[in-house]
């Protein structure tokens, strides 16, 4: 019975059947053998009116649902093309644009000691770094938890610490907009008013077509 319910409001098949033999029951209890005053036709009004309201508020609501799971689907995709775009700064032997040797010149700065202690800490933080991310369940969608992030001080790379977590907060935030759309998203699809309003329409409709004909035989 369950099933047949479930059919009926998701399948137009079984939704155009249920409205003919809903139609066909409500004749003959409305219209065969006695039909309902006109005073009592103008009551019904008042009846199928507030269930076509109703369906039409749930088919608005599906509309919400199939949107939530279009923006669900693009998040889910952006996702996994983020987190690969992180890796690709940092590899497994640390990112080579702050792990390379340096050759002392005769045109070196005079702080060239610091510059290369400070490529060092660098390199040896995006190494850290890859391990960390590593550890990251992207399958699940996992937040990278920046609290346990390891520490950098630097002044000559700034720009690659800056752009690695700026990365990691754009993945982050693409991961909390998909856990709320998919929350959402569940909450819409297992409210049980949203489930049963296809069948509010279906009857208010049935009983439409059975206020026509019972008006049409007043005519007569």
């Amino acid at each position: 019975m369950d099933n047949l319910f479930a059919n009926i409001v998701s399948n137009i098949w079984y939704a155009l059947i249920a409205l003919v033999v809903l139609t066909l029951v409500l004749h003959v209890i409305l219209v065969f053998p006695k039909n309902l005053s006109k005073k009592q036709w103008k009551k019904v009004d008042y009846i199928w009116i507030s269930l076509t309201a109703i369906g039409l508020i749930g088919a608005v609501n599906n509309v919400g649902i199939i949107q939530k799971k279009n923006e669900i689907d693009a998040v889910s995709h952006r996702i996994p093309f983020q987190f690969k775009y992180l890796s690709h700064f940092l590899p497994p032997g640390g990112s080579p644009t702050v792990c390379r040797e340096h050759t002392r010149t005769e045109y070196s700065p005079a702080d060239f000691d610091s510059i290369v202690a400070d490529y060092y800490r660098t390199c040896e933080w995006s190494r850290k770094m890859h391990l960390f991310i590593s550890s990251v369940d992207t399958s699940q969608y996992e937040l990278i938890d920046v609290s346990q992030i390891p520490v950098l001080e630097t002044t000559e790379n700034i720009w690659y610490k800056e752009e690695v977590l700026g990365i990691i907060n754009e993945y982050n935030l693409l991961v909390k907009e998909w856990k709320k759309n998919d929350l959402e998203y569940l909450q819409n699809t297992t409210e049980t008013l949203t489930f049963y309003m296809p069948f509010f329409l279906i009857l208010g409709l049935a009983i439409r077509l059975t206020k026509v004909t019972g008006e049409i035989r007043h005519e007569k």
